[in-house]
């Protein structure tokens, strides 16, 4: 069976002083793809208690136990403050200061390079804030802290090209805000980013988004709609 996303200690925090920096192929830094690979195995654990084996459904008046709150406020914190830190920029990126380069069209290309790596960035952060809430502590889509998650994602789009490299980089991101997303106008948006990122030949888009708007139909959450393990 395919391992599920962020699993494995190929994602374990070597606390290296590259921690926040920005690798410019994956949209990350390694300290973010740490605390999510925390949050999947934690995800998991609850999913196997929270969603029932006989129905399929969630289990209604589950709640976490003492040991999974201490654990899951932890993530928490480190979420928040790693979102916060300062970001180094990518080594695959040219050094040499912005301000510096000669054309114009090399500084415009610049800056809206740091822009979507930042934003692509953050975006990983928020989703893996609406992961922590919604299966791990139980809360339900409507929860004011898994909107604001939501809401931040969909910002995160616009600071990112459509088409551009940096967009094939959020399909985790887009697919979890739009499984949350409750506003037609947040909604409008995840498809058409969706449908751009699919224009590329990520296979994987259509399948994400086939279960999204099931998710939408349905009104239950995804991880009762699939069988295996996407993150």
């Amino acid at each position: 069976n395919d391992q599920p996303l962020f699993s494995g200690n190929y994602w374990a925090n070597d606390d290296s002083d590259d921690d926040f920096q920005i690798d410019c192929l994956l949209g990350f830094t390694s300290r973010c793809v740490s605390i999510l690979a925390r949050i999947a195995e934690l995800a998991r654990e609850c999913d196997s208690q929270r969603i029932s084996s006989e129905t399929g459904d969630i289990i209604e008046d589950w709640t976490p136990n003492d040991e999974t709150l201490q654990k899951a406020e932890h993530l928490k914190s480190d979420l928040q403050d790693a979102r916060m830190h300062r970001y180094n920029g990518c080594p695959h990126r040219p050094s040499t200061p912005v301000m510096h380069r000669k054309r114009g069209k090399d500084r415009d290309e610049a800056g809206w390079d740091l822009l979507e790596m930042v934003a692509t960035n953050e975006a990983f952060h928020w989703a893996g804030l609406i992961h922590l809430n919604r299966r791990i502590l139980g809360k339900k889509n409507e929860d004011v802290e898994v909107q604001i998650a939501v809401r931040e994602i969909v910002s995160a789009l616009f600071k990112v090209r459509k088409g551009g490299t940096a967009e094939a980089c959020l399909l985790f991101p887009i697919f979890t805000a739009g499984c949350d997303a409750r506003e037609r106008g947040q909604r409008e948006v995840i498809i058409e980013r969706l449908s751009s990122i699919e224009e590329s030949g990520m296979t994987q888009v259509h399948k994400a988004r086939t279960l999204i708007e099931k998710v939408w139909e349905t009104g239950r959450p995804w991880e009762t709609l699939v069988s295996g393990e996407f993150f």
